[in-house]
């Protein structure tokens, strides 16, 4: 199993301990030191790391960008309404949950350590979910292919039989 996740922050020191704590489960933490210019690139980047989960810092004003952890939340939620996004913030209060899709999570930042454990367990099932539906897309999709090849199939055997059925008729 290789879970794959980014974590968009702007302090380095923060990104270093949740990818240590996450490399001991298996989990790699992806990240960029500098951040992407707007919120809407990052969703190319992604696709690109093929990447299973995000958390994302809500501030992320330390080094000055124009936008906030929320608004890369929202610009990914425009593009992918099912990958697992973690938003890391002080103030939880603040989050509306019409902002929140249902997977997402809000932890305060002072929490984080402590449920650094059950962020595990979420991330492996949502991990393990989204693999099962994956397997079930396939799955779909090759029982409509195989479907439709069938059906063609019938449909030149009748034509066959018909043929057959018509010799026979003038044969007689």
């Amino acid at each position: 199993m290789c879970i794959k996740g980014f974590y968009i922050e702007d302090e380095l020191e923060n990104i270093n301990s949740l990818r240590r704590h996450f490399n001991l489960e298996g989990i790699e933490l992806h990240y960029k030191e500098e951040l992407l210019e707007s919120p809407n690139q990052y969703y190319d980047l992604f696709c690109a790391l093929k990447i299973n989960f995000l958390i994302i810092d809500k501030n992320l004003d330390k080094k000055g960008m124009g936008y906030s952890g929320l608004d890369v939340l929202e610009e990914i939620r425009k593009q992918d309404s099912n990958i697992y996004i973690v938003l890391i913030t002080s103030y939880v209060n603040e989050i509306e949950i019409k902002d929140l899709s249902e997977f997402d999570q809000v932890i305060d930042k002072g929490n984080l350590e402590s449920e650094l454990d059950s962020l595990i367990i979420r991330i492996k099932r949502s991990y393990n979910r989204s693999k099962v539906k994956q397997t079930v897309d396939e799955f779909e999709l090759g029982m409509t292919q195989k479907t439709s090849r069938l059906d063609s199939e019938i449909l030149e055997l009748k034509k066959i039989n018909e043929t057959i059925e018509k010799l026979l008729k003038e044969k007689h």
